[in-house]
């Protein structure tokens, strides 16, 4: 939408003209600065533009989205799409029979938390292409990549995250897991049993969000702040789930699933029976 389109429909008395009048009210306003203090104008701003901008989003109350952009304030995260932080994003809910916002951390937020705890050495993501193979070390737990890409077809994903006491820990998905995470626990994806939305526009940086959130909330240290953004990401999935609020995908449903680890490959997949729980490694070799 261009600036003269927006001021058009502020003009008009849309949705983004009731934005912009809740944002104006000074008690909104008092809030934002408590939290964000001298970054409050801005992030006010990138709201507006955010509601603006996004179809589904400006289908939302704006006090909801307002109240959506608050949680992401508390845990200082901005809300732009093109950072990678966080997002507010406008659902609609059968349940609320109306869209509603719902709060969501990227990959860059669960990054940024986890270095304010001060515990973490190395955090990393990536994908893996065809032509490299993947190995597991089934003493020591390690996943190595080794080989040369011989396309740019991504086969796979993983997150590794090493700890400043030397614990480290990596986790590996195959795609066609990844789509399997999104369908099984993203409200729009399963519901249309396939990938749609961000899912299939972002695949390859959202399965890296997925398995990144799996890690840290599994294995890694979680500091009061990072609980808070699990309790928030968590609630707004649970609200728009119609029928099984356990399948909301959320920063902590790996905490949830049990996981088998494949003893040749690494690979993690999820079942609901588990005859032999694997040990977890602690790899202190650093």
């Amino acid at each position: 939408m261009s600036r003269e389109e927006r001021r058009l429909s502020v003009k008009q008395g849309t949705p983004i003209a009731k934005m912009k009048s809740v944002l104006s009210v000074e008690s909104v306003q008092e809030r934002f600065s408590a939290v964000l203090g001298k970054k409050s104008s801005a992030f006010m701003a990138s709201i507006l533009d955010l509601y603006a901008t996004d179809n589904s989003l400006s289908k939302c109350e704006p006090k909801d989205v307002i109240s959506c952009a608050m949680e992401a304030a508390t845990l200082d995260l901005p809300i732009n799409k093109n950072l990678g932080f966080a997002w507010i994003i406008g659902r609609w809910s059968s349940k609320a029979n109306r869209y509603v916002p719902a709060f969501q951390i990227g990959k860059n937020g669960i990054t940024q938390l986890a270095l304010r705890t001060g515990q973490y050495s190395r955090i990393n993501s990536g994908v893996v292409f065809e032509g490299e193979s993947v190995s597991f070390d089934r003493i020591t737990g390690d996943i190595s990549i080794s080989g040369k890409p011989i396309s740019d077809k991504v086969t796979g994903f993983f997150a590794y995250i090493r700890l400043i006491n030397g614990f480290e820990k990596c986790l590996y998905w195959k795609s066609i897991q990844a789509e399997k995470h999104a369908i099984a626990y993203n409200p729009e994806c399963k519901k249309a049993k396939k990938l749609v939305g961000n899912w299939a526009q972002h695949f390859e940086s959202r399965a890296q969000d997925a398995l990144l959130k799996r890690l840290i909330s599994k294995y890694g240290p979680m500091t009061t702040e990072m609980q808070q953004a699990v309790s928030l990401e968590r609630e707004s999935y649970e609200f728009e789930s119609e029928k099984d609020n356990a399948n909301s995908e959320s920063f902590s449903e790996a905490v949830t699933k049990k996981e088998i680890i494949d003893n040749e490959t690494g690979e993690i997949s999820e079942e609901e029976e588990q005859k032999q729980e694997i040990p977890e490694v602690f790899n202190l070799d650093q």
